[in-house]
């Protein structure tokens, strides 16, 4: 089976599992990223998706960084192809998972924000000021 191939199944089932349009959008364009780098690969000819390896991975995975995809967005792209092979795994259709030792990117924390000390008198006062009215 092919990498188009695989495709399809997997939107198939996530379209028989009720998954919103937008996901299934989502995964259809990370995945069809994915497809576009291996085909364009001139080692990776017609590749089947039992030859799919970790290394091919980890080299499209190198290509989203020198491409400078954030880490969100890579974290994404790789959610969604391990979610793929993890669907042809539980339907028998691989030998063997090529993400199942790839991790995702550590994200950033981003800090909340937060009130200044101004910011929350003001709002204090304000409450004041209508109490008093």
């Amino acid at each position: 089976m092919n990498i188009e191939e695989a495709e399809k199944l997997f939107l198939s089932n996530l379209r028989r599992n009720n998954y919103s349009s937008r996901t299934i959008e989502a995964y259809r364009f990370d995945l069809s990223k994915f497809r576009e780098f291996i085909n364009k690969n001139p080692q990776n000819d017609e590749i089947l998706i039992n030859n799919i390896s970790p290394e091919i991975i980890k080299s499209w995975i190198d290509y989203l960084l020198e491409n400078r995809n954030s880490y969100r967005t890579i974290s994404r792209k790789i959610a969604t192809i391990k979610s793929t092979f993890k669907y042809l795994m539980q339907e028998n259709l691989l030998r063997e998972n090529p993400c199942e030792h790839i991790k995702l990117p550590r994200l950033k924390k981003r800090l909340p924000v937060v009130l200044s000390q101004d910011e929350v008198r003001q709002i204090i006062d304000s409450i004041n000021v209508q109490n008093n009215s």
